[in-house]
């Protein structure tokens, strides 16, 4: 019988082994490798969206997928997310249109949406006094 500290140092050494390996492949019958893919496969879930953000400097694009949080897919466009909870309106942006708050809004089920950032009432104080 061995003990528990002699059991727990195999496992760890079983570990640090498999980990060391790398990713398993998979040989098809024509020879290529193929490595399976984990977690229900890399893609993400939904159908790919794209964002035209109208901001104070020119209109960047980004990409998302559909029901995914808003606040992701926005990146680098200059919104300000205050509470993080939809309250404080400091993140609001017009979709479409339409007024949302991106910190808790899903993106649509549309391959294009546009977003303009520049009716934001805190990024225009900013803007106007040169902050």
């Amino acid at each position: 019988p061995t003990s528990t500290f002699g059991t727990s140092l195999m496992m760890l050494a079983v570990a640090a082994l498999a980990f060391s390996v790398g990713p398993v492949s998979i040989r098809t019958q024509a020879g290529q490798a193929v490595v399976p893919q984990m977690f229900f496969g890399s893609q993400p879930k939904g159908d790919p969206v794209s964002l035209e953000i109208k901001t104070f400097d020119g209109v960047k694009m980004a990409t998302g997928v559909a029901g995914a949080p808003m606040s992701k897919s926005m990146g680098s466009s200059g919104i300000i997310y205050g509470c993080k909870e939809g309250q404080c309106g400091s993140c609001e942006v017009k979709m479409d249109g339409r007024a949302v708050r991106p910190c808790v809004a899903k993106l649509p089920k549309k391959a294009v949406v546009k977003v303009d950032i520049t009716q934001n009432a805190v990024l225009k104080s900013r803007k106007q006094s040169n902050f």
